[in-house]
């Protein structure tokens, strides 16, 4: 069964007012600006326009991913609702299972968030169309090991709020790096 990502970077989220602060610690718990909420939705809207109805949404356990979300979530609108569902891997800092520290990343990083994922009960060999939430770096790296930095301009930068749609013919396909891009959100 082939499988539709779209990998999208969270939408504003308020700044860091704090000098002093921790950066993992307060940049984990700040929420979306109102900027940020209406791009979300905006976002979730160019989606429903393309035909993308995401059947989970997958986000770093950072509040203004699973916020961007549930606004989408909530904006898409279907019956029963998706999921939103916060995962270690896709989250900021986090350096991969055990097994896989100090070589996490390419089919490393694409296996784990695919075990974590089946472990929530959302297997990604079972789903058709599913939405990551996450941050850069770890977009770039995703798509560094999907093979689809070849398939965007050399310029490209993903804003807030905007993604990329991939597919790949089976999980299988997608985790040895054999997708292609097939559209862009929010640009």
């Amino acid at each position: 069964m082939s499988i539709t990502l779209i990998m999208l970077r969270h939408a504003t989220r308020e700044p860091c007012t704090d000098p002093d602060a921790n950066k993992y610690y307060l940049d984990r718990n700040l929420p979306l600006n109102a900027a940020g909420e209406a791009e979300a939705k905006l976002r979730a809207l160019d989606m429903v326009q393309q035909g993308i109805k995401p059947a989970v949404y997958l986000t770093s356990c950072f509040v203004h991913a699973r916020q961007t979300g549930e606004i989408m979530r909530d904006t898409i609108d279907l019956d029963p609702p998706a999921s939103v569902v916060e995962l270690l891997t896709l989250t900021p800092y986090f350096q991969g299972p055990r097994r896989s520290r100090g070589n996490w990343q390419g089919s490393h990083m694409l296996e784990s968030i695919s075990e974590e994922s089946r472990l929530t009960g959302n297997d990604l060999r079972r789903l058709n169309t599913v939405a990551f939430i996450l941050h850069q770096p770890r977009l770039d790296q995703l798509l560094e090991a999907m093979n689809l930095h070849s398939q965007l301009p050399s310029n490209n930068i993903i804003d807030y709020s905007e993604g990329i749609i991939c597919r790949a013919d089976s999980l299988d396909g997608l985790l040895r790096g054999y997708s292609k891009l097939i559209g862009r959100v929010g640009h």
